[in-house]
């Protein structure tokens, strides 16, 4: 006898797993050690009319459809290119340790376009 195994209710028909290659971190580098002051540098290509961008530093993007809270740790620009003067808070004195810079797209409005997120993690270097 040969056992029959049911499939659960659920489908990946008509589901497009692509990656978003849309944006590219140029700097810093995934896992790089950084100091402060840090630009932070993309380039981008194939955006809609009237997108922008939205750096968030040591905290999630916001949903899409939904805008950033407005503090300093997200900022906004129509540039692609950001300075970072500082990272958020860390367990370890002088912010030291790693972090997280998320590139992400705003429509017109100011909130998130689509899913497309580029993130690279660092390390804060420690001053000497």
């Amino acid at each position: 006898m040969v056992p029959v195994l049911g499939l659960a209710a659920c489908s990946t028909h008509g589901l497009a797993f692509v990656e978003d290659e849309r944006v590219e971190v140029l700097a810093p580098a995934d896992r790089d050690e950084v100091t402060l002051p840090l630009t932070v540098r993309w380039t981008a290509e194939d955006l809609p009319a009237g997108a922008s961008f939205a750096v968030a530093v040591d905290v999630a993007p916001p949903r899409p459809g939904q805008a950033p809270d407005e503090d300093d740790q997200v900022l906004r620009t129509t540039g692609t290119e950001v300075v970072l003067d500082r990272f958020g808070a860390t367990t370890r004195a002088g912010g030291r340790g790693s972090h997280q810079i998320t590139v992400f797209l705003l429509d017109e409005a100011g909130e998130r376009l689509g899913e497309g997120a580029w993130r690279v993690d660092v390390e804060l270097a420690e001053l000497r």
